[in-house]
């Protein structure tokens, strides 16, 4: 069965598709998570700490839970978003805030990159590479429950940092067996007006998922 949700905003931001209980409809679960995409529950019997001093039953956030679906996607097609294009690295943001700030290769991409550009030749004396861990998941693999694996899948595992000079394309930085959100590597002598990460492995994702990037001279 085929639904119509077209839908065009004037301006990005989040969508919420709300779906009752319908005996003649069937919801099927992807075999991997999608970034961007949420799945929550509503609750027969919204839960409300006694601690809190102004708690109410009828709170999106208590009535709401995505517990069960943690790391869950339904399956759907998305012809075409805006929501991870490259020039998401440079927006300035380091978390969601109204929808999601990173970028986000294709699941095919043999070896996903992407590239910043200056007009002019500069300096590159830092380069700060913020990746994607998840920051929606529960990690307390040491308390109460454990997840099904010890690295965030998303984290990227191994990558490259190159740069333009004389015509072709020049190795600054390889890393290997990444397992942190934040990297920041340091350079001297480097001048190129073009810079690009090449991303070679995750720690389990398809996709190469980059929040930020910024190069300092």
């Amino acid at each position: 069965m085929d639904f119509d949700c077209t839908w065009e905003p004037d301006e990005p931001q989040n969508a919420f598709l709300v779906i009752r209980a319908n005996p003649e409809v069937q919801l099927f679960l992807c075999d991997r998570p999608y970034p961007g995409i949420l799945i929550f529950e509503k609750r027969a019997n919204p839960i409300v700490s006694k601690d809190l001093e102004d708690r109410s039953d009828h709170q999106p956030v208590v009535m709401w839970s995505m517990r069960k679906w943690v790391r869950k996607t339904f399956c759907m097609r998305i012809p075409h978003t805006g929501a991870f294009l490259p020039a998401k690295v440079i927006d300035g943001y380091h978390r969601p805030y109204g929808g999601p700030h990173m970028w986000v290769s294709g699941a095919e991409d043999l070896e996903p990159w992407i590239e910043l550009r200056w007009r002019e030749p500069v300096p590159v004396r830092e380069v700060h590479v913020t990746f994607n861990d998840d920051v929606n998941e529960d990690l307390i693999n040491l308390h109460h429950h454990r997840t099904p694996f010890e690295i965030i899948p998303e984290l990227v595992r191994d990558y490259r940092i190159e740069v333009w000079r004389h015509g072709r394309w020049e190795p600054a930085h390889a890393e290997k067996e990444n397992r942190k959100r934040k990297r920041v590597h340091t350079f001297s002598g480097v001048r190129t007006n073009r810079l690009r990460i090449a991303v070679e492995a995750t720690n389990g994702s398809p996709f190469a998922q980059i929040v930020e990037v910024r190069v300092y001279s």
